[in-house]
């Protein structure tokens, strides 16, 4: 008898339709459940995950959201069905669609990126992103603003480049390649609010650094900087920056 692969689906291998009993489609606590196994087992914290979900959906998700979505206590809270595509490309699965399907007596079967066929003999060109065209613009003009990069880099075409920028602001931040200034400036702000300005404190090279969502680092610059190179940056920084100091170096 021949030996049956396990990766390929029996085509006469229905899956039966469920006749529910009354009450037995209330899965709030299940969900809860699986939502907190599926990030109990994955490599990223909860505030990598939130962090990415955000990245995919554009949308603010913290996690303290992740948390009440899945505490048992917090019946007020419940997980958007919306944010299930972010929330399983983030962690790399389809559990929770294959859980979805089997509760209606459906199941899914995933695609699979196929390996035959001829291999493209292009180099792979590389793109100047939104994030790359602000990085330029950061360290053009050291003290910034959202509003003034999106001012710079944005052409109309970039979709949610407000949040796309925050985030990307908000990373180099915590990181310690920018840093906020003490005094913001008037602008169009929900509820008057002076926006943020920001500082360049570590030029890392002409490649946007790159945040590494499973090790939740950022990726260094391209190269080492040279003594020569960071003191030029230095005195460039000084003078846009209006500072009066005298920054003196020597060359080894």
């Amino acid at each position: 008898m021949a030996r049956r692969d396990s990766q390929t689906l029996d085509m006469f291998d229905v899956p039966v339709e469920r006749q529910p009993l009354p009450g037995a489609l209330n899965v709030a606590l299940p969900l809860r459940s699986l939502l907190a196994s599926m990030m109990k087992a994955s490599a990223l914290s909860r505030l990598q995950l939130a962090a990415r979900m955000s990245e995919l959906t554009g949308l603010e998700i913290t996690e303290d959201q992740l948390n009440s979505w899945t505490a048992p206590s917090r019946e007020g809270w419940r997980f958007p069905l919306e944010y299930l595509p972010a929330f399983e490309v983030a962690l790399e699965t389809h559990e929770l669609t294959a859980w979805l399907a089997d509760l209606r007596g459906a199941r899914l079967s995933v695609g699979c990126r196929l390996t035959i066929g001829p291999k493209s003999t292009q180099p792979r060109k590389k793109s100047r992103g939104l994030r790359q065209r602000a990085w330029d613009a950061m360290r053009s003009e050291c003290k910034f603003t959202i509003p003034s990069l999106m001012g710079i880099v944005c052409n109309g075409s970039e979709k949610d480049a407000e949040g796309n920028l925050g985030h990307y602001l908000h990373v180099l931040y915590l990181t310690g390649f920018i840093n906020k200034l003490p005094r913001g400036v008037r602008g169009e702000s929900p509820k008057g609010k002076k926006l943020t300005r920001y500082v360049v404190v570590r030029n890392s090279g002409r490649s946007a650094p790159v945040w590494r969502l499973k090790s939740g680092t950022v990726s260094k610059a391209e190269r080492e900087h040279t003594p020569l190179d960071l003191a030029k940056w230095l005195v460039e920084l000084a003078a846009k920056c209006g500072s009066n100091r005298e920054y003196r170096c020597r060359v080894m």
